[in-house]
């Protein structure tokens, strides 16, 4: 099983702040992986990327922090310490060869369990 909501706010930030500013060709591939009792899903969008999108909503006025980065952050400390294993997500900028923005991946990671 996968806590509810886990994975749901990576992949809004994905939409919402790397495709919806992107044209053309628009993808996110999601995949889950399972090694060694721990479970991951790895999204991956082919977006604006992250620092576009920073300027982008620093051009509209829209400054503020993510509130679903912080609200998944305090999240996965809580789940960490309920279930005494780690929870936790890493983030990575994607750039072409050339060095231009080529989209975002996260890695999230979580026990695997069969009840939360």
């Amino acid at each position: 099983l996968i806590p509810t909501l886990l994975i749901q706010p990576f992949l809004e930030n994905a939409i919402n702040h790397g495709l919806l500013h992107k044209n053309g060709d628009k993808q996110l591939l999601i995949s889950f992986n399972e090694k060694k009792e721990v479970g991951s899903c790895i999204i991956i969008d082919n977006g604006v990327g992250r620092e576009r999108a920073n300027e982008i909503s620093e051009r509209q006025k829209y400054k503020h922090e993510s509130f679903s980065l912080t609200a998944i952050e305090e999240r996965l400390i809580i789940l960490s310490e309920q279930n005494d294993e780690i929870f936790d997500y890493k983030i990575e900028d994607l750039y072409t060869e050339n060095g231009i923005a080529s989209g975002t991946k996260v890695i999230v990671t979580f026990p695997i369990k069969y009840q939360y």
